[in-house]
């Protein structure tokens, strides 16, 4: 009888020897032992080694870039500022502070009548200057100059006359108008300047208010006639001899107290047409009434203003165009002039020595007057209408 006798366990049996740390991990390099398991076991051992070096490779590159801004905090703060903050210049036809692309545009003349049925206009108050004479018949007309301001409505639009493309030729602006007088056709088609007459479609619209008549329902807007004037490819750029502005830095209070033009009124050629200005000394800006009502912007609700007010007497006589009587003034040359700002007004003299050049006003010492930065209204008389400065 076989009798099967199991071995006694050895020592070595029960407390195998050590394996080193370098066996174990070649071991599990090795495991499983079936070929496709191990590829993925070992592809994601080599995913999970690559990901904590990746970490540890951002933390310190982090913390490298972390120190360099804050080592450079205030230049790169600097420079930060410098780009965020707008580019601004002064424009040359109001004295204000723009953007500097805005204040660097060709201004854009535009004729606005001033028929009571016309009446309220559109557009006014967003012209760096605005000039008024009178056209025919006693009525007044007004010739807005736009720069840096935009307005999508301005008009009613109408005729031209040679005086006010002399004016605009000043500025060397692309006079907008809805036909003229012969003589002021003739003058635009010698190309002093360039125009844009309602027979330009893309400009121009009609808009009837009320039951006024068609004369009274031409309107643009200052951004249809410039896209047409780059649709033209007519220059952009800025080109004027700018007048001299000087700021107001006086108080409220103090300016009250030394004004000595608190009202201003122009009589015209009638009631129809007699404005009045009042000085408000809180805005040092000058408030427009017409025919004894407050004339406002039609595009805006607000009351006309001007922080400058000049008077320019010129001499007038009428002369027969084309068998229609127009007017024609003497355009070269010095006259009187008043100069009305921040309260106070100047008696002097305007003087333009030949066409194209700049039209400017002088005090009784021959020193050109400074005017204050913001919209300035150019009333043109004649030597039998007298203003009232009180």
């Amino acid at each position: 009888m076989n009798i099967n006798v199991e071995p006694e366990s050895s020592p070595a049996a029960t407390n195998p020897a050590p394996t080193s740390r370098w066996r174990r991990l070649f071991r599990a390099w090795h495991w499983p032992t079936d070929p496709k398991q191990r590829l993925w076991a070992r592809l994601s051992v080599i995913i999970i080694i690559g990901a904590i070096l990746g970490g540890v490779i951002w933390a310190v590159i982090r913390q490298s870039n972390n120190k360099t801004a804050d080592d450079g905090n205030d230049n790169g703060a600097k420079i930060a500022e410098e780009v965020a903050a707008p580019t601004t210049v002064n424009s040359v036809l109001d004295g204000l502070a723009y953007d500097a692309a805005l204040a660097g545009r060709r201004p854009i003349a535009v004729m606005v009548e001033n028929h009571p049925d016309a009446r309220p206009q559109f557009g006014l108050s967003r012209a760096s200057v605005v000039y008024e004479a009178i056209a025919e018949g006693g009525i007044t007309r007004y010739m807005a100059i736009f720069g840096p301001q935009d307005t999508e409505r301005v008009g009613p639009i109408r005729s031209a006359r040679t005086y006010y493309i002399d004016w605009a030729t000043e500025y060397n602006a692309i006079y907008t108008h809805a036909g003229g007088a012969s003589n002021a056709l003739e003058k635009l088609r010698t190309g002093i300047l360039n125009d844009i007459d309602q027979q330009n479609p893309p400009t121009m619209w009609r808009q009837r208010r009320a039951k006024e008549s068609s004369e009274h329902t031409l309107y643009s807007s200052t951004i249809k006639l410039r896209d047409y004037a780059i649709a033209k490819g007519w220059s952009q750029a800025i080109d004027v001899a700018g007048w001299t502005f000087v700021a107001d830095a006086r108080p409220e209070a103090d300016r009250l107290a030394a004004a000595t033009a608190k009202t201003v009124t122009i009589p015209w050629s009638s009631a129809s047409f007699q404005t009045a200005w009042t000085y408000d000394a809180t805005k040092n800006v000058y408030l427009r009434a017409l025919a004894s009502k407050s004339d406002t912007d039609a595009a805006t609700n607000e009351q006309l203003s001007a922080t400058n007010l000049v008077i320019q007497v010129m001499n007038r006589k009428e002369i027969t165009a084309a068998g229609k009587t127009v007017g024609d003034l003497t355009l070269y040359g010095s006259g009187d002039a008043w100069v009305v700002k921040g309260g106070q007004f100047v008696k002097g003299t305007w003087k333009k020595e030949k066409e194209k050049a700049r039209t400017r006003y002088y005090d009784g010492a021959g020193v050109e007057i400074p005017l204050i930065p913001g919209r300035t209204w150019v009333s043109v008389i004649q030597p039998n209408i007298t203003p009232a400065i009180q």
